[in-house]
């Protein structure tokens, strides 16, 4: 059992095996997912419209790559990126394949492309000397794209179809005794004042033993006009043994969001703790209290 007001550590471990597995099939549903945006992208003229399809792709991505992370149980920091890299890059390269195995003067084959990226960097090339687009309204000339300017582009997309290799980098709380990642539960306190007090008076060693007595609210709402202090605690357990429970809390200002009236925004983040165990009992009812 971990000591109430420690920080936890990622052990580091995977099983190899769990790894390689879980890393195929999610290069496969990856060149899946690039040969799909390829497709759609080869067949729509809005460029518009594309951005649109690139961000469902890559939204995609980022779900698959996470249930392969999941899968995989690493608890490896290094091999959890390189899984994420792997998934990724074979999205983009897909997606690269498709278009240089459907141009005659390319002569390479989608299998080839998809595994040797200098044949990923000679597609890229071809399209940027001999492809010419434009962006604009429909009916007027646009902005025209060619050259560097696709080329930039084209780095861009690239950057984006990366993005999902982040949520492989965080840190996932998991159980080692029970094998199992930790289940999470979140609420907000409102009396923020409240809080503080009782932080102040239960002195240096508190380990959140006080974080019961408040009330809490599944989503803070804020007043038009007004911008309110909330506290976010959340709770990681495991639902096997219930040890080793961890909180993270930090302070938000809830607001009226800027683009819709009726929702309500939390800004100005301010960690105060991350990753703390806490011991049982506090960990049992705030399982209760939260949602």
């Amino acid at each position: 059992m971990e000591q109430p007001g420690s920080f936890y550590v990622p052990s580091g471990q995977y099983n190899l095996k769990n790894v390689i597995i879980s890393t195929i099939v999610g290069m496969a549903l990856a060149t899946g997912i690039g040969a799909l945006y390829a497709l759609i992208t080869f067949i729509n003229p809005l460029i518009y419209l594309n951005f649109l399809v690139l961000m469902g792709a890559v939204f995609l991505l980022a779900l698959f790559a996470q249930l392969i992370k999941t899968a995989s149980k690493s608890r490896n920091t290094v091999v959890n990126i390189i899984i994420g890299v792997l998934i990724c890059y074979t999205a983009w390269a897909a997606h690269w394949s498709l278009y240089g195995s459907s141009e005659r003067h390319t002569h390479t084959s989608f299998l080839n492309a998809l595994i040797n990226p200098n044949e990923v960097l000679k597609i890229i090339s071809y399209r940027c000397d001999n492809t010419s687009m434009s962006v604009g309204r429909l009916g007027s000339s646009g902005i025209p794209f060619d050259g560097g300017m696709l080329l930039l582009f084209y780095f861009i997309e690239f950057i984006v179809f990366m993005a999902p290799v982040y949520f492989l980098a965080k840190v996932d709380y998991y159980c080692e005794h029970c094998q199992q990642y930790y289940t999470e539960k979140k609420g907000y306190i409102t009396d923020t004042t409240g809080f503080y007090i009782q932080r102040e008076a239960a002195g240096e060693e508190h380990h959140y033993r006080f974080l019961p007595e408040f009330s809490y609210i599944k989503k803070p709402v804020a007043v038009s006009g007004a911008e309110t202090d909330v506290i976010a605690v959340t709770l990681n357990y495991c639902t096997k043994c219930a040890e080793n429970s961890i909180v993270d809390v930090s302070s938000f200002i809830a607001k009226i969001d800027s683009s819709d009236k009726y929702k309500t925004e939390l800004v100005k983040e301010s960690k105060m703790t991350t990753g703390m165990y806490i011991d049982k009992a506090t960990g049992k009812a705030l399982e209760w209290r939260l949602f």
